[in-house]
């Protein structure tokens, strides 16, 4: 069974909620060195995570290539938030129409509250208005979803699902305010199409995310359509 650091060294992960010192044993370490701000988009430090991330998996999986790696054994990597792409869309598109889960923002551990159907809303009301700004508005297990102006469609249809979000903001701008109040519009609206997002919860305030919410595949075919059509 693949080694999981995060199961076997509770105590690093998950301190006590008193201050105490922790002693951490000596270990092999994949690192980048970087700096700036974990906000910025396509800054150093983004760039550097992306990097972690690429040589962590690659490392992972070279156990089924021919060179062997001294000392290697199976590790369990974190699994990615989300996978999926992101599209910048003309800000007049603003009506959109989808098949899936809705009306409310739902994800794979956060649907119980909604049901499958086809919704139609406006951009602006698919954004939940969090105090604290974070993920917000995804809707999960979609077949298509579509935004539209005056004069022209887009339609993104996947050959099985998508979950998609379709926002004002960019993920830093979420990341990087405190208050709801500071979050500044992007110049157009950002559409993200997902193949897999793993669930919200987390031991942030609370157990772990069970691990069927998880999105951990080592292996992903995903395809979807894009269209767009003149009104």
């Amino acid at each position: 069974m693949p080694f999981d650091y995060k199961k076997e060294y509770k105590e690093f992960y998950l301190p006590p909620q008193k201050p105490q010192l922790l002693e951490v044993p000596p270990m092999n370490y994949v690192a980048v060195r970087g700096h700036g701000d974990p906000n910025a988009q396509d800054g150093e430090y983004q760039a550097a995570i992306g990097m972690l991330y690429a040589v962590a998996f690659t490392i992972k999986m070279s156990y089924k290539g021919t060179h062997q790696i001294p000392g290697y054994f199976e590790y369990v990597v974190p699994p990615l938030p989300r996978l999926g792409i992101m599209l910048p869309v003309e800000r007049s598109m603003r009506h959109v129409t989808y098949y899936g889960y809705g009306p409310d923002e739902s994800y794979i551990d956060k649907r119980e509250h909604c049901y499958v159907d086809m919704f139609q809303a406006e951009v602006e009301d698919l954004h939940e208005n969090y105090i604290r700004p974070q993920e917000n508005g995804s809707h999960y297990h979609c077949r298509y979803v579509s935004l539209e102006n005056e004069k022209y469609r887009l339609l993104a249809e996947a050959d099985n699902y998508l979950d998609f979000n379709v926002s004002d903001y960019t993920v830093e701008e979420l990341a990087g305010k405190r208050h709801n109040f500071e979050l500044e519009p992007a110049s157009g609206s950002l559409l993200s199409l997902d193949a897999r997002m793993m669930g919200i919860g987390s031991n942030s305030c609370g157990p772990d995310l069970p691990e069927e919410f998880l999105r951990d595949e080592a292996h992903t075919v995903w395809k979807v359509q894009l269209q767009i059509e003149e009104l």
